[in-house]
């Protein structure tokens, strides 16, 4: 885990220097799995610096970050607060959505209505996504398979569980 870290923190560096000095041209979207490893709410790995620097700085220059994590109590709080969209899928326990509203300052709109989201939410089925824009202080009910990961589609599940 340590040389992950390590590693991740050199290459971020790295990137971010090239884009400055013009020797990237195109936009970077990275995507960092197991994101409290990098950026996590207690502790301050190397990582955590660049990487939260890179997301306040790194759009100008056209870097992207996005991140998963399945637990958001271990990520630091910071990433919610300069977050445009965040996801959140059908393995989100009514407590954690409620969380992530809060850390995007979006609760004050969704009191009122936390029962009829947390309904909604609820029904999500696997590959179904919640989409918060942050800004526009909008949601999104999404469908996404993931075909380039190992996860199966719900046909090979529905084929493998049904038996």
């Amino acid at each position: 885990e340590s040389s992950d870290v390590c590693s991740s923190d050199l290459i971020l560096r790295k990137l971010y220097k090239f884009k400055r000095e013009g020797k990237l041209k195109k936009k970077l979207w990275i995507f960092m799995d197991e994101a409290h490893d990098f950026i996590p709410n207690r502790g301050n790995p190397s990582s955590k610096k660049v990487t939260l620097f890179i997301i306040d700085k790194g759009r100008m220059l056209g870097i992207y970050l996005g991140f998963c994590c399945q637990d958001i109590k271990r990520i630091d709080e910071n990433v919610f607060k300069q977050s445009r969209y965040i996801f959140m899928g059908s393995t989100l326990t009514p407590d954690n959505f409620k969380e992530i509203m809060k850390q995007c300052q979006l609760w004050d709109r969704m009191d009122s209505i936390y029962g009829t989201y947390t309904d909604k939410f609820m029904g999500l089925k696997r590959f179904q996504w919640c989409c918060i824009d942050r800004l526009a202080k909008k949601d999104y009910w999404l469908k996404i398979p993931a075909p380039m990961s190992c996860h199966m589609t719900e046909d090979m599940y529905q084929r493998r569980y049904s038996q």
